[in-house]
């Protein structure tokens, strides 16, 4: 089901079944389960069932030590004080070359590909290790209620691009730019200045702080649509979270 929101959109006229207060919970979907989470632990979509309802999930994080959390390689993963099934790998959502050819049944990443200057790459590798019929989850933020507001959408063609020639965060002063002169710092503050924030940008391929592209749910499923997914299921949380599901076709 395709949902075109923007700015003007009048919420009330939108669908129970795709706008919510909260998450859906998936706990059917995922229940016994392998599934892998790229940069978690997401709290906010604890709701789901996805620390739950699966027998065994991994985790995925570029480094050990981020802006969000600090963990080690090969540790357990926990939430909460909980510790799940599965194991802490630090590795990057462009290259997860440590992981075996269709090794999970679902592959979720909130709020990550925003991050990558090459998304499709990313893209490519949930597809290679998702089991066929696996389900990919993916949550991206709703520009209007962050500090992108001021951003164009961006181009699938672009992203196609970065996925052609192998482009990686090493190329991110090409959207600078663009960040200089539509970022909204007043809806960031802990970035500081906008020197200070973009000499943090210039050092995305350590950081990944950056909101490299900006999605709607039209791009989102575009991307997924590149890979051959059947779309299952979209819906929209606010403020901000976009959710698309889509499963691996054979």
């Amino acid at each position: 089901m395709f949902i075109k929101i923007d700015l003007d959109t009048d919420f009330s006229t939108i669908s129970d079944d795709i706008l919510s207060e909260t998450f859906k919970d998936y706990s059917k979907i995922l229940h016994n389960k392998e599934g892998l989470e790229l940069g978690g632990p997401s709290t906010f979509f604890y709701p789901s069932g996805i620390y739950t309802a699966p027998k065994k999930l991994d985790n995925i994080i570029f480094a050990e030590n981020t802006l969000w959390n600090n963990t080690k390689n090969n540790s357990d993963y926990i939430f909460n004080g909980k510790t799940i099934p599965g194991k802490v790998y630090v590795s990057d959502i462009v290259d997860l070359s440590i992981i075996k050819d269709k090794t999970y049944d679902f592959v979720f990443a909130s709020h990550i590909l925003e991050h990558v200057v090459n998304p499709l790459k990313g893209l490519s590798e949930i597809t290679r290790v998702l089991k066929d019929d696996g389900l990919c989850i993916l949550i991206l933020p709703w520009k209007e209620a962050t500090f992108d507001h001021k951003r164009p959408i961006s181009q699938f063609s672009k992203l196609l691009e970065n996925y052609n020639n192998n482009r990686d965060e090493k190329y991110i002063d090409d959207y600078l730019p663009e960040i200089k002169e539509f970022y909204d710092l007043s809806r960031d503050l802990p970035a500081g200045t906008m020197e200070q924030f973009l000499e943090r940008c210039k050092k995305q391929y350590e950081n990944r702080g950056l909101h490299v592209h900006v999605f709607d749910f039209e791009l989102i499923i575009k991307c997924l649509n590149y890979f051959n997914y059947k779309i299952i299921d979209t819906q929209f949380v606010k403020p901000y979270h976009q959710i698309v599901v889509g499963q691996k076709k054979i």
